[in-house]
């Protein structure tokens, strides 16, 4: 007995360091640790190493935990979490009525029809095209060729307007696109001369007259367009158109046309032989 050898590790001591490790073990999962509230009931637990099995007073605050649940849910016992709102179905909207035009009701010889606010535009009695300038007379005369230099006048009530006297009140503006250069003394032609109206029309007779002046090209005749033009306060438009040759010489002023004018715009044209 006195030559046994003592052996300190045996398996009761080894026994003895699992129980100290497995309560230090529950001793740090038990505290709680932040700001994590602890159940109000505590939780006794043993460990009966002999049979390796736990054992301890469960309070009723626990008794609701299912299998699966983590031990520190178990030990704090928080409560359960809330359940998912289902989202609610957005209900259908019914389908839309379709709306069937009733049938116009035909309407009677006697019934009157509402006045409409819209102005009405009279139809145009325009011949020929309208002419370059914006206004609301137009007597205008054209030939081809740039070469050749054709003077209008357009008199009324015992005056003329022309090239030399180019406003009158009650005639128009004379209108052209001649002129002479100042560097080489030539003349800067086109082959158009008018008398126009802009602010309104000024009813009247008026006599046209046209004059050849000259031509870099020798010529028999002429072939001269005569056009008038207006255009009235609704906006309604009418013309006439004429051709004529020019007697060649320039010291004649030969009479075209004897024209009307009234107050609408209406235009009477007698043209001279």
């Amino acid at each position: 007995m006195k030559n046994r050898n003592v052996e300190f590790f045996n398996l009761s001591f080894l026994d003895l360091l699992s129980g100290a490790l497995a309560a230090v073990i529950f001793l740090f999962i038990i505290v709680p640790k932040g700001n994590v509230t602890v159940a109000e009931t505590p939780l006794a637990v043993s460990y009966d190493t002999l049979q390796s099995k736990f054992f301890g007073d469960i309070p009723d605050t626990l008794l609701s935990m299912r299998e699966g649940d983590t031990l520190l849910a178990i030990i704090t016992g928080y409560d359960k979490a809330p359940k998912t709102a289902s989202p609610k179905p957005i209900p259908t909207p019914p389908p839309k009525k379709r709306v069937t035009e009733k049938p116009k009701r035909p309407e009677k010889p006697n019934e009157k029809k509402q006045a409409s606010n819209t102005p009405v535009v009279k139809p145009s009695e325009l011949k020929g095209s309208k002419p370059d300038v914006p206004c609301v007379l137009s007597i205008e005369i054209k030939w081809d060729d740039k070469v050749d230099n054709v003077d209008l006048i357009v008199c009324k009530d015992n005056a003329c307007v022309f090239g030399r006297k180019r406003h009158i009140d009650f005639i128009g503006f004379w209108d052209s696109g001649k002129s002479k250069s100042r560097l080489f003394g030539g003349d800067l032609r086109t082959n158009q001369e008018a008398v126009r109206q802009f602010d309104a029309i000024i009813p009247g007779e008026y006599q046209i007259f046209a004059q050849y002046k000259a031509s870099e090209e020798p010529k028999s005749e002429l072939p001269v367009q005569l056009q008038v033009y207006t255009k009235n306060k609704e906006k309604q438009e009418r013309g006439t158109v004429h051709n004529f040759s020019l007697n060649m010489n320039p010291n004649d002023r030969t009479r075209i046309a004897n024209l009307t004018v009234g107050p609408e715009g209406e235009i009477e044209f007698q043209p001279k032989n």
